[in-house]
């Protein structure tokens, strides 16, 4: 007895062929994107998202690729923009900008727009993906920032410090701190009782004069997909702005790297508040960053006081250095960060202190930190109120 035997065609299997690779390349959490339109000019996007947004979310937009690479390059992500966020993002010599949450190319992502331009922010394992398009020009801004730790290809990944951040403890202003042989030990983060409603969240990022770089890509890179958490998960109701500032004399060209500097940071925001009208010492929902090039002390990417309002951070921290020191002036703490298992692999939240280059980031906070940050802005830097609100999950 013979058995026929099933002799694939050739059609078939060219079919397999070509289908085999692209499910090996696109997993579950990378799907093929679609193609766009063939004629869809990389120029027209800004306007074309303009319009998409107009008419009314959710908005599905064709996303061109970038003209100038290779044909196997240009096959465009679907922009989805799922809603509108309370965010307003203010840069000198741009009208104020908005931020949206979406979905690029099937992954979660930080939209903003803000004056010619429209920048996609969407966090990975070992950093940050942006792409930034400008209306009118044919070009497409393709970034991807890595951790300073992650492994680069080909190369052993450097060990980094396991404690990468140092806290400083807040004082009330009409309170004299403790008297210290060690300056930097001194805290003089706001204290001030206030009705919670008389101010809503504004962050200030001023970028060092050393640093050699435009606000809209501290932006996209350091600040937009964790606005996006605070402004969709952690403070639904509040309306956030978050303000940038560059080539102050005085401010922007402040010495630092020395143990002194938060509180000379300090000093140095109270006369730049003075001379401009801020709010500063009159709330606890501003908070000031000094963004520079290199560490703001020997041994720390970033510096903060917690539960005050002024911080430093320096770039060649982690993506989410601008995240865990804003995080430390709302009252999270390094002891309630969470390590999860997301998606495929285990990930470390926000206020994480050490690095492994086995774990990413999940670039948000954990449950217990999100809990003290909205009681923080809700009933203000009461640390008996932040203890009582507060519950570890802490997972090892």
């Amino acid at each position: 007895m013979f058995l026929p035997v099933f002799r694939p065609g050739p059609c078939l299997l060219a079919a397999l062929l070509l289908a085999t690779p692209c499910a090996f390349a696109h997993g579950p959490e990378h799907p093929l994107p679609p193609a766009a339109p063939a004629d869809e000019p990389v120029s027209g996007f800004v306007e074309a998202f303009d319009k998409a947004v107009a008419a009314g979310l959710p908005a599905d937009i064709a996303v061109p690729g970038d003209v100038h690479r290779p044909r196997r390059d240009v096959a465009a992500a679907q922009l989805v923009v799922q809603d509108a966020l309370n965010i307003e993002v203010d840069i000198p010599g741009m009208p104020a900008g908005r931020m949206y949450r979406g979905l690029f190319g099937g992954r979660e992502a930080a939209i903003t727009r803000i004056g010619t331009q429209v920048d996609i922010s969407v966090p990975v394992r070992d950093g940050v993906d942006v792409t930034g398009y400008t209306a009118g020009s044919p070009d497409v801004l393709r970034e991807r920032v890595r951790n300073p730790d992650a492994p680069a290809a080909g190369r052993r990944p450097v060990p980094r410090p396991r404690d990468e951040s140092h806290v400083m403890p807040g004082w009330p202003f009409d309170m004299d701190p403790p008297l210290s042989s060690e300056p930097a030990s001194l805290g003089r983060g706001v204290r001030a009782i206030e009705d919670p409603l008389a101010y809503s969240p504004h962050f200030f990022v001023l970028i060092h004069d050393d640093l050699d770089a435009r606000p809209l890509h501290i932006h996209s890179v350091f600040a937009a997909w964790w606005l996006t958490e605070l402004a969709r998960k952690i403070l639904p109701a509040e309306n956030i702005r978050m303000s940038y500032r560059y080539r102050i004399p005085g401010v922007t060209d402040m010495p630092y790297g020395y143990p002194e500097a938060l509180d000379n940071w300090h000093e140095t925001v109270k006369a730049y508040a003075e001379l401009y009208g801020l709010a500063h010492g009159k709330t606890y929902k501003h908070k000031y960053l000094l963004m520079s090039r290199d560490r703001p002390m020997t041994d720390a990417f970033g510096v903060a006081f917690e539960g005050g309002n002024e911080a430093m951070a320096s770039t060649e921290g982690r993506v989410n250095i601008v995240a865990h020191e804003f995080g430390h002036t709302l009252g999270a703490e390094h002891g309630l960060a969470e390590r999860r298992y997301e998606g495929w692999w285990w990930c470390v939240t926000n206020m994480a202190t050490g690095t492994d280059d086995l774990i990413g980031d999940c670039h948000r906070f954990s449950y217990d930190n999100a809990r003290r940050i909205r009681s923080y802005l809700r009933h203000g830097p009461d640390p008996e109120v932040l203890a009582e609100r507060s519950f570890s999950m802490i997972l090892n």
